[in-house]
């Protein structure tokens, strides 16, 4: 069995290597690691089954991802979807001793709405997006970006910077193991109860800088 694995191995990596990718994954300039706290209490959430075939290969025929630590980080840098699920009873895992006051008193309200990017002179526009950009990924949920994979893991990587990226792997925000804020599965068909960071559509439209129409024209 062992030799056939390793038959099937060569010969994935060989079709593979027929469809080289022209695309320069992100690159850290100093190294990041995982919290070993998350990756062992968590749940890998993958919501799309493209980004799950990618992994799967990568886990099986990439020389360069021996743990499931560099797998992860590999999808972060290639900006692929995915999350780390925590349940209620590991949240002392990442509360810190000593909590802030400025993390005991703000956490994202789920019922809160970001106000809506608008459109100012061109001369200022600029400016006033990267306003209201700053105001948000200074949110501690922010991290989550990283995770959500595509466009909006290049944006959080692009603004947020390598910081945000260790943020993303350190763990959730003080929004989920402080105020139980952020997603939950529990709409799910077989929930497991597992939080995790949450951005509002609004948070998401501001960063793509989506002007909304007030006219109620067609």
């Amino acid at each position: 069995m062992p030799n056939h694995r390793a038959v099937f191995v060569d010969t994935l990596r060989d079709i593979a290597g027929q469809y080289p990718s022209t695309v320069s994954p992100w690159a850290s300039k100093k190294p990041l690691s995982w919290n070993a706290d998350y990756l062992e209490v968590g749940y890998l959430l993958l919501p799309d089954v493209q980004a799950q075939a990618r992994l799967r290969f990568w886990a099986a025929c990439s020389r360069d991802v021996p743990t499931m630590s560099d797998l992860l980080l590999k999808a972060v840098c290639h900006g692929l979807p995915f999350s780390v699920g925590i349940k209620v009873e590991d949240f002392g895992r990442f509360k810190p001793e000593d909590v802030s006051d400025t993390d005991r008193l703000v956490g994202k309200l789920t019922s809160a709405v970001e106000a809506p990017f608008a459109y100012t002179a061109q001369g200022a526009l600029r400016a006033y997006y990267m306003s209201h950009v700053n105001d948000i990924i200074r949110r501690p949920h922010a991290r989550i970006l990283i995770g959500m994979g595509g466009p909006v893991s290049w944006l959080g990587r692009k603004w947020g910077g390598m910081e945000l990226v260790a943020q993303f792997m350190q763990g959730p925000s003080p929004d989920v193991y402080l105020h139980r804020r952020g997603y939950i599965d529990s709409d799910d068909e077989h929930p497991m109860f597992l939080y995790t960071d949450e951005m509002s559509p609004q948070e998401i439209d501001v960063l793509f800088g989506c002007i909304h129409n007030d006219s109620e024209r067609d």
